[in-house]
């Protein structure tokens, strides 16, 4: 028999996985040939407006302080953000377009998205998982 959760019991669960302890990792340094990211934002997660904690990234030409875009990483696994938020939003420059800054910058906080994806009690990456 299949078991359907109700929306009820999943918002419970994910409100509850919000108040846990979120440990924010120190991204190193993501960069490819001529693109930069940079952490300018983290931000805790509300479960009272129901957000996921964040973090938030400016794209530059490597070696450069014009912004060329943004992109945001959210984790955690509420209804929205599984249905049709996403964990993953990005804007690009006009003028910075066709430099596919936005997969690029997608491929860069794949690790980061991995660790805490792949994290075990407490909020500790586990190797191999």
């Amino acid at each position: 028999m299949v078991r359907v959760r109700s929306r009820a019991a999943d918002r419970q669960r994910s409100t509850e996985e919000m108040k846990t302890q979120f440990k924010f990792i120190r991204p190193g340094k993501l960069a490819d040939t001529d693109l930069t990211l940079v952490l300018t934002k983290t931000t805790p997660a509300d479960p009272v407006k129901r957000y996921v904690p964040g973090y938030e990234f400016e794209m530059r030409q490597r070696g450069s302080r014009i912004k060329a875009g943004t992109i945001r990483l959210r984790i955690g696994r509420t209804r929205p953000l599984m249905g049709w938020c996403g964990h993953i939003g990005y804007d690009v420059a006009e003028k910075q377009r066709g430099k596919r800054y936005a997969a690029r910058s997608c491929m860069l906080i794949f690790p980061i998205a991995y660790v805490h994806v792949s994290v075990g009690a407490h909020n500790r990456p586990v190797i191999g998982a």
